[in-house]
């Protein structure tokens, strides 16, 4: 590379720009190979023909005008539109920071809401699993009531009968399916929950990947 004369280099830079080989893209990137191609990349000679093969796709900019009514400086019209396109490029990522972190914000009240819907379920099941022990006191009452048992134990038994004014054995089974509906209700919010952290984890690094392609973004610069 470095026995090549410059005239040789600009030959073959400017060929690649006529038969559309090389785009402006191309020639930033040709900018960090090194200094000696970096200068000759920056000729304005090689940026003409760029610009008048893409004046037509191209808007938005405009290149230097020159005082006989030619325009100059070719490069700086491409620097212009590569400032634009970062800066649409810079917009759209925080576009979609913004929609990520709103769906972070929805998938953390929704598991704060099936946090508390689990705690209100498992307060349910302690309540029924005790209500459903002193019925089985009650109905084992009822039993041992019907054998000879010494008086004071029986007079016991008999003030837990008359302690319960339903029906022990329809409270018990009614007691029963409510235990298994709880018991159900939290395995369900356990496992909605178990989801919405890993959506809302899974939101956060999509989130740290849109940071960094933001910073990364904001750091290129034209050359």
């Amino acid at each position: 590379m470095g026995c090549l004369p410059d005239e040789l280099w600009s030959k073959i830079m400017g060929m690649g720009v006529e038969n559309q080989v090389l785009d402006y893209r191309d020639m930033c990137s040709l900018a960090f190979v090194c200094r000696r191609i970096r200068r000759i990349s920056s000729l304005d000679c090689m940026w003409r023909p760029l610009w008048e093969r893409d004046q037509a796709q191209l808007g938005g900019g405009s290149a230097t005008v020159g005082k006989d009514g030619e325009i100059k400086n070719f490069r700086e019209f491409y620097r212009i539109r590569f400032e634009k396109v970062r800066a649409a490029k810079m917009a759209a990522h925080r576009r979609r920071v913004l929609r990520v972190e709103s769906q972070v914000a929805v998938l953390q009240k929704e598991a704060q809401q099936y946090q508390l819907a689990i705690e209100v379920e498992r307060k349910k099941l302690v309540a029924s699993v005790a209500e459903l022990k002193s019925f089985e006191l009650a109905r084992r009452s009822a039993v041992a009531i019907q054998v000879w048992q010494p008086q004071a134990v029986r007079a016991r038994q008999q003030e837990v009968l008359e302690q319960q004014s339903v029906n022990v054995g329809a409270r018990q089974r009614s007691l029963q399916m409510e235990i298994n509906v709880c018991r159900e209700r939290v395995q369900q919010f356990e496992k909605s929950l178990v989801i919405t952290i890993f959506n809302k984890d899974l939101c956060w690094f999509i989130l740290y990947l849109w940071h960094v392609s933001i910073i990364r973004c904001a750091s290129i610069q034209f050359p």
